[in-house]
């Protein structure tokens, strides 16, 4: 719902046309053709059924009205997590921010003086009660840095030593900590690894899907130990 009212907000202050639909009948109407997703208990496969529904319902407008449907999705999102549903949030025409890191994509927002949606906790919407930092374990930022060090073909011991990287992964486990009252990871080499892990997913559903982006070129400089 709060996603709903964000987007009539931005749409109304950029004199966007919008409508809102609402896709209820259609998830209930799932039950008939995968009764095993409401009958399991696991919201994550649920939330993603939901993303493919609305998918449908979105390219199906576009199609009508002779329009493409644009991606919402970031770098760090898409293309270095693979953190969105394949054929559902994914299945866009262009993806304009693609190439743009989250923590960009919040600057540009305040930029265009939408600071109050720049400072949303990010979620990606599957769950009830779900936040991006309590289903990764880490923040957008910290994962930024560390694929920039993949790019550049450091080993996951050199990354560890790197004074952002180790700062940047500390206070994540600690903060998920505090959050949650539990460990969802204890080291900088576990973050890493994990990162990894979904950064090889991310290029495995980019070689499936994946839409046109902006070129951007973005510069970093790694402090060395």
């Amino acid at each position: 719902m709060e996603d709903s009212l964000d987007g009539e907000k931005v749409a109304k202050r950029l004199g966007i046309r919008y409508e809102i639909v609402n896709i209820e009948k259609l998830v209930q109407a799932s039950r008939t053709t995968n009764p095993e997703v409401f009958e399991n208990g696991n919201e994550y496969d649920k939330g993603n059924m939901i993303s493919r529904i609305r998918a449908v319902v979105l390219n199906t407008k576009a199609s009508s009205e002779n329009k493409i449907v644009i991606g919402t999705g970031n770098r760090d999102e898409d293309f270095a997590l693979g953190f969105y549903t394949l054929f559902g949030d994914g299945a866009v025409r262009v993806s304009p921010l693609g190439m743009i890191p989250k923590r960009l994509v919040r600057e540009l927002a305040r930029y265009l003086n939408f600071e109050d949606l720049a400072e949303r906790i990010s979620s990606p919407g599957l769950e009830p009660g779900q936040t991006s930092f309590g289903t990764l374990g880490y923040n957008f930022e910290t994962a930024e840095i560390i694929v920039e060090g993949l790019k550049n073909n450091l080993s996951i011991s050199q990354l560890c030593k790197y004074p952002q990287i180790k700062t940047a992964v500390q206070v994540d486990i600690a903060d998920y900590k505090k959050l949650f009252k539990d460990n969802k990871f204890c080291t900088i080499e576990e973050v890493i690894k994990d990162i990894i892990k979904r950064k090889n997913i991310a290029e495995g559903k980019s070689r499936i899907v994946h839409p046109p982006a902006a070129e951007i070129t973005l510069n970093y400089s790694l402090e060395k130990k």
